[in-house]
């Protein structure tokens, strides 16, 4: 299967002016089996360009995850190569630790200590000056909260403090695995503008997610990933579409075919009346070549489109649907090794 790159975005972006490597993250053929010959990842390739979020969306086990725990060294790839920074994975990881922040684990806080206290804590093991506790703890919306011990806090507000944790330091990489879980829909608005802000700043966010929506508003780009391999990346505007199908009604629905096929459309009869479907096409476009034959549709608009048409174009999946072939709301995790299942 060949990953198509959509919307002009090159496979391997040039290099920027200063010399640097203008992509943050490289994978090539990536591999990857678990126990009982479960296959995680299936030759995947994989490049994210420096600056903006970047959105990895697709079913449950078809790989996401894996991806991002090869990225961050948490599991071995079988074959393949991967880079961050520049930097071969896992060999060069040390050398840009510092520089990356991640959420990919289910997040391990001291449960009797506050969330302040933890953050200080993890603060001091990154070197970060614990004064910037404070600016994350804003950032996440736990102004208030930061005093409670971490046992009692909710799910949503267990995956602030996480997210926060992966922000100290103002990393120049955010690698987040669905930084949405558990939160409320107040919760989820707030972390959509947090991770749009901070990828404005030029800063990178790469982030998996099942919310196709707000995939849609926050992300610059997009890989779509089904059984094992990125099976198209570009834009979100290229994945989703420019074109939308259009639908009409008109009087001699065969002669209307033959006219748009002539002008270069693919056109599909829709049950009876005459009804037919342009795929990919403007209204306006349909509407001048049927014109140009005196032929006017009694009915002629087009489908909104979107993110999750395009999706369930490319993986075949509902992605409302759930277990292993579906988008499963609320789950978390890594792969088959940390027995959640996920891949």
């Amino acid at each position: 299967m060949t990953t198509m790159h959509i919307g002009g975005d090159p496979p391997h972006p040039p290099a920027t002016a200063d010399g640097h490597d203008s992509t943050v993250v490289e994978l090539a053929a990536v591999t990857k089996t678990y126990r009982r010959g479960v296959v995680a990842l299936d030759g995947l390739d994989l490049s994210v360009p420096t600056g903006g979020v970047f959105g990895i969306i697709g079913p449950n086990g078809c790989g996401k995850t894996t991806t991002l725990r090869v990225l961050l060294g948490l599991a071995r790839a079988d074959s393949g190569t991967a880079s961050l920074l520049g930097q071969r994975v896992p060999k060069g990881l040390g050398s840009v630790r510092s520089r990356i922040g991640a959420l990919v684990e289910t997040p391990k806080f001291f449960p009797n200590y506050s969330g302040r206290l933890n953050l200080e804590l993890l603060a001091g093991l990154k070197g970060v000056d614990r004064g910037h506790v404070d600016v994350v703890l804003e950032r996440v919306g736990l102004v208030g909260r930061e005093d409670d011990r971490f046992g009692g806090y909710s799910l949503g507000m267990r995956q602030r403090l996480a997210v926060a944790g992966a922000m100290l330091g103002d990393p120049e990489l955010l690698i987040l695995d669905e930084p949405a879980n558990g939160l409320d829909p107040a919760g989820i608005a707030a972390m959509r503008d947090m991770l749009a802000a901070f990828g404005a700043t030029g800063r990178t966010v790469v982030v998996s997610s099942h919310h196709l929506t707000d995939v849609e508003r926050i992300c610059d780009r997009v890989a779509v990933v089904a059984r094992g391999r990125v099976v198209a990346s570009g834009t979100v505007r290229a994945i989703a579409g420019d074109h939308h199908d259009v639908r009409l009604v008109v009087r001699h629905p065969e002669r209307a075919s033959e006219v748009l096929r002539s002008a270069g459309f693919a056109v599909e009869a829709e049950g009876s009346g005459g009804s037919l479907v342009v795929r990919g096409a403007e209204a306006e476009s349909v509407a001048r070549a049927l014109g140009a034959e005196d032929i006017y549709p009694s009915e002629l608009g087009s489908d909104t489109g979107g993110l999750e048409e395009a999706y369930l174009r490319l993986t075949g999946v509902d992605p409302l649907a759930g277990g292993h072939g579906g988008i499963a709301a609320g789950t978390s995790g890594g792969g088959p090794e940390d027995r959640r299942g996920r891949q």
